[in-house]
Parts: structure tokens; C-alpha cells; sequence
């Protein structure tokens, strides 16, 4: 129910008709009150306190609606991130060969958060670690990083030959 706008909308505007029915209410007494009456001034004070409360309501009312838009908002950006990342490693080959290489920086940089390198000449193999913008999956287990170690990874290199 709360994911649906018309709810959220009819609990606004039900939110807010109370306020301004309460607010209507305090400005007619406010304006009515006879200049007789006694301690007309404090009541005059006290309502005004009162409808400065109902003010205040109404303001922290739409901060949250605001800021639950926002959280809304988020939410749905990172979904749809998430989604547009799966649809990209599907079909990386295909993509990354047409790209142009500004737009090949840009899509690396959406999908890896961090590469760490070893200082020049410290190892045979310059990636030390890599971090990404999404989980990947190691030795069965969700990870966001990976160590590029040479004690965990294999280099295998083989020669085909056609006999004849």
C-alpha cells in the first residue's frame, strides 16, 4: 500500500485536510474573539501558539513525504543500476568490441570500483586486487573483491597443433 502513489496521496491529502481544518478553525476563533472577553490578548497568544504548531506540522509533514520520495528514488536508481549492470555483462563482448574508447573508460568505471597495483617491479603480475560496483561470485561465495595473488590464481598456457 504504501509503494501505491494514490495511497500515499489520499493520506496527504487527509493529513492535510485535518491540519487545515484545525488551522481554519483557530484563524475563525482567532478573528472572532470578541475585544471584551477577558485575557483576550494570552488566549489570542495561546492560539497563535498553536496554530504556529500545526505550521510546524504541516512543514516536518512534507519534509518526510520528501525525503521518503528521495529514499524512493534511490532505491529505484540502484535497481535499475543493478539491472542495466547484468544486461551489460551479458552481452560485454559484443558491446565493448563497438565502443569507442572514451565510452569503453566509462563503462569500466561503472563496473569496477578500485584496481590496487604492486609497486613497479614487486610482482610478476601488476593487478593486485579489484573491486566492483556489484557482488561477484568466487569459490561459490558473493564478493565485491577479488586478490589477484599468484598463490590463488592459475596460469595455464597450451599450444594446439593440427597433425597431419
Amino acid at each position: 500500500m504504501v509503494k501505491d502513489e494514490h495511497f500515499a496521496a489520499e493520506i496527504k491529502k487527509k493529513i492535510g485536510l485535518q491540519v487545515d481544518t484545525a488551522k481554519a478553525r483557530l484563524e475563525r476563533e482567532i478573528d472572532s474573539l470578541p475585544i471584551d472577553v477577558t485575557y483576550r490578548e494570552r488566549k489570542i497568544h495561546d492560539m497563535t501558539l498553536r496554530l504556529d504548531g500545526l505550521y510546524d506540522t504541516v512543514a516536518e509533514i512534507e519534509a518526510n513525504i520528501e525525503d521518503a520520495r528521495m529514499r524512493k528514488k534511490s532505491v529505484e536508481a540502484e535497481f535499475i543500476t543493478m539491472e542495466n549492470i547484468y544486461k551489460i555483462l551479458e552481452h560485454f563482448n559484443e558491446l565493448y568490441d563497438i565502443i569507442s574508447d572514451e565510452e569503453k573508460k566509462e563503462l569500466i568505471s561503472t563496473l569496477v570500483k578500485e584496481i590496487q597495483i604492486y609497486p613497479e617491479g614487486e610482482s610478476e603480475m601488476p593487478l593486485k586486487s579489484m573491486k566492483f560496483n556489484f557482488p561477484v561470485y568466487k569459490d561459490g561465495k558473493e564478493v565485491r573483491e577479488i586478490f589477484l595473488n599468484n598463490s590463488t590464481n592459475v596460469e595455464t598456457v597450451f599450444r594446439l597443433v593440427r597433425k597431419t
